[in-house]
């Protein structure tokens, strides 16, 4: 939720700056009367990203298997292409944006192109919008609650546009975009590991060693009374609850094997299980600590955390981010110099 709200405010603000800046320039030229074109553009663009949502939504629920892990892992990997573009570009361009955007404006109204403003206002709103709905897909696969966060950034990037445009003198961009920068460099090195993940699934990418390490803690399930009930009907094994039913048919059967009890590093297929009362965790705060737990779910889905990682998952992480935040770091030395 974190990640998706982090990218959506920084996205949005992206947006809101260069329309901002739209409107205030035709204001101070005495041209507010073709603000009503730039917004025109603006609501177009709007409708155009929810458009192209809808269009990803059908395509991505129409992907299953193997298929689907690597349609996830392809839109990650685009996800990430995009991102370090946009860290990059938002580097090199922040200090010239008003001026470019002054430049084209001046150009439209000098040759009379009055829809080019409708078109100025309408890609920098789209752009903006295609590239949230491009990360959506692939946060999604990792944070089933990332709309959340979505909205959430966007609320607040609404805000700070105000804020900044009413008092330029409490809010700095520049501040804005280097520390939002260096947090997404850290979700989209975790993007693409987890994209190199889900090639990996599909066969696409070799594993070579499928475990690294794995600090995931060994937990102990326990049936409940609800169990038992379930377990008294002569006919169970027809009615297992759960899409995982081959891996919840294995925790039952350990269950009823240990005396009720079970050990394991295994807790996603069985978290259903405990949400609805069928079995309990002896241990919480190691489970907090599980790469599905509270925290881990938390570090995952804003770091692309994994207990478990792969030889190439963890290198592809390294090597992207350490690249990219030295790559970042020497373009930002050449610019002082």
């Amino acid at each position: 939720m974190l990640a998706s709200l982090l990218i959506t405010l920084r996205e949005g603000i992206e947006a809101a700056l260069i329309v901002g800046i739209i409107i205030t320039y035709l204001s101070k030229i005495n041209k507010s009367v073709y603000i009503k074109e730039v917004i025109l553009g603006i609501v177009i663009a709007v409708f155009a990203s929810a458009g192209t949502a809808w269009l990803f939504e059908k395509i991505m629920g129409g992907f299953r298997g193997r298929s689907e892990n690597i349609f996830e892992g392809v839109i990650m990997l685009l996800a990430v292409s995009v991102l370090t573009y946009m860290i990059i570009w938002m580097h090199h361009q922040a200090k010239n944006i008003a001026g470019n955007l002054r430049e084209q404006i001046n150009a439209y109204i000098t040759h009379r192109q009055i829809y080019g403003l409708a078109f100025l206002g309408f890609i920098s709103v789209y752009r903006e919008g295609v590239e949230t709905v491009l990360f959506f897909a692939a946060l999604r696969a990792a944070d089933a609650a990332s709309w959340i966060g979505g909205i959430l950034g966007l609320l607040i990037a609404v805000i700070l546009a105000i804020l900044f445009f009413k008092t330029t003198q409490h809010f700095s961009l520049k501040r804005f975009f280097q520390l939002t920068g260096l947090f997404i460099i850290l979700i989209a090195a975790g993007l693409f590991a987890h994209g190199i993940h889900e090639l990996q699934e599909a066969g696409v990418i070799p594993t070579v060693k499928e475990h690294l390490f794995d600090i995931n803690p060994t937990l102990t399930y326990s049936k409940t009374e609800k169990m038992d009930s379930f377990l008294s009907q002569p006919d169970w094994q027809k009615k297992i609850p759960g899409k995982n039913q081959e891996e919840v048919f294995t925790l039952i059967q350990s269950l009823i094997q240990n005396n009720g009890t079970y050990q394991s590093k295994e807790y996603k297929p069985y978290q259903p299980l405990i949400q609805e009362g069928w079995v309990r965790v002896e241990s919480p705060f190691r489970l907090a600590f599980h790469e599905n737990g509270i925290v881990g779910s938390f570090l995952k889905a804003l770091f692309g955390y994994n207990a478990n990682p792969s030889l190439i998952e963890l290198l592809s992480y390294l090597l992207y981010y350490f690249g990219i935040y030295g790559l970042v770091r020497l373009s930002r030395h050449r610019l002082d110099q």
